[in-house]
């Protein structure tokens, strides 16, 4: 975490969150690609995405601090939680679904996609324009909901992705 706060910190929350959305995506579907190449493979592929993936907190809270006035980052931060488990409470109930219809590859390619896909419109509207020095002088009229609805995207990503990670875990002890 101290890393990727400190890569936040530097390059700006957005910016690292959106290399880790990438990262932690890509090789979500690269899992059952590398489940089938083998152990050594698979390990690589799930370090990779717990990389990506381990800068998802510390990115939203450097995009919280530098975005959200001090009097509403408590209940932004509590919105982004809550969207985390949510994203996972999703991934556990539609798990089953897909695994029995599709296969449990299909897990991995429909929840690293659906994060895939939220890229290119997050890129443009949030990374390429420069954040105002004050967050006041934003323009946003609730710089915390912005926020909070960023992360928010991220977190049930991330939840979602946690969510197919640990159903592909029972997976391999039953």
């Amino acid at each position: 975490a101290y890393v990727a706060g400190s890569l936040a910190d530097r390059y700006g929350g957005k910016v690292v969150l959106t290399v880790g959305v990438a990262l932690w995506s890509l090789f979500t579907v690269a899992t059952p690609g590398a489940a089938a190449a083998g152990t050594i493979p698979l390990l690589a592929a799930r370090v990779l995405l717990g990389i990506g993936e381990g800068v998802a907190f510390p990115s939203i809270h450097s995009i919280i601090a530098r975005n959200v006035p001090v009097s509403k980052r408590s209940t932004a931060v509590g919105i982004i939680t809550a969207a985390s488990y949510a994203g996972t409470a999703l991934a556990f109930g539609i798990s089953p679904l897909l695994i029995s219809k599709f296969g449990w590859q299909w897990v991995f390619y429909l929840f690293g996609a659906s994060a895939l896909l939220w890229l290119p419109f997050w890129v443009p509207l949030n990374v390429l324009k420069q954040l105002p020095a004050d967050p006041a002088a934003s323009g946003s009229q609730d710089p915390a909901a912005a926020a909070a609805a960023a992360g928010s995207a991220a977190a049930v990503a991330r939840g979602v992705g946690k969510g197919s990670k640990d159903g592909f875990q029972q997976q391999q002890q039953d």
